[in-house]
């Protein structure tokens, strides 16, 4: 198989077929004007590393022209993505409302609209393209996209904090490693169902596995639902499809297995983590930082 990924005129090969690449190329240039730019290295602001690890991708310099943008080159490192913030949804309209004890713990200034929207939501999309490498911020990124359109200053510090916690990784890409076989691991959320709107993936690149894909979650009830026919039809799990899970596994398509919550990969997508367990989970899921001190 030969991929061919194209952005405007700017096009990457990707395979294991040397010869078929090759004649690919020979044919594209038979058509236009191409230029050979060797083995891929950089393409949209993602750093591509060879070693006899593996493939690292990372986006360092997309990070360091960011940091310059916003002015935050200079800025104190962080450890952590983002900062549990309870009230962080709130905005100066709803302040009134709140119970006396709670107007206590929160800063009023902090809800009212932040100055920019628009500086906001560009900041916002330029943190999530560099999601596609760093899987370790997309919680936070994630939940702060949400309000784009009358963004608080509260909203607006903790997007900055992301710039703080990036500074402090500039090297940390995902490690592609050779390990001989195509087998898929996936890891679940025990509270996936307690959300209304779920999304799907439609489209495959067409890479055929040969070995049933490991479920792995954390939530030992779910697996029980999941490797029985029988159970009650309320059961929050399986709310949305009772029997998909069920029929998958006699299926052979899927095999499911526990994992404890200290070592759920779905956790650093899905909550506010500290530095340590971000640093842990991190490891576990194949990112490196190729500039940390050894």
């Amino acid at each position: 198989m030969i991929l061919l990924v194209v952005y405007v005129d700017d096009i990457v090969i990707i395979g294991s077929n040397i010869s078929g690449i090759s004649d690919l190329k020979i044919f594209l240039n038979s058509q236009f004007q191409t230029k050979d730019l060797g083995p891929l290295k950089y393409f949209l602001g993602i750093e591509v590393l060879r070693s006899k690890k593996g493939i690292l991708l990372y986006q360092r310099k997309y990070i360091l022209d960011l940091l310059n943008e916003t002015g935050k080159l200079g800025a104190a490192p962080s450890t952590i993505p983002m900062i549990s913030n309870p009230f962080l949804d709130l905005n100066d309209s709803m302040f009134a409302e709140l119970p006396d004890d709670l107007k206590k713990k929160i800063d009023p200034e902090k809800l009212k609209p932040f100055a920019s929207p628009k500086r906001y939501r560009r900041l916002s999309g330029k943190l999530n393209y560099l999601t596609v490498t760093r899987p370790d911020i997309t919680f936070s990124v994630s939940v702060l996209s949400q309000f784009m359109e009358a963004p608080t200053v509260a909203q607006w510090e903790a997007l900055e904090h992301i710039l703080h916690y990036l500074k402090d990784s500039l090297g940390r890409g995902i490690l592609y490693t050779d390990y001989g076989h195509t087998k898929v691991e996936c890891f679940c959320d025990a509270d996936h169902a307690g959300s209304k709107a779920t999304r799907r993936s439609t489209t495959e690149i067409g890479i055929i596995t040969t070995l049933p894909t490991k479920l792995w979650c954390d939530n030992k009830a779910a697996l029980h639902v999941a490797s029985n026919s029988v159970f009650h039809e309320r059961t929050k799990h399986i709310e949305i499809d009772c029997h998909f899970i069920c029929d998958k596994i006699k299926e052979n398509v899927i095999s499911t297995g526990h994992v404890r919550s200290n070592d759920q990969l779905a956790n650093l997508l899905t909550k506010a983590l500290n530095g340590t367990r971000v640093d842990y989970l991190c490891n576990k899921l194949g990112m490196i930082n190729i500039y940390a001190p050894t």
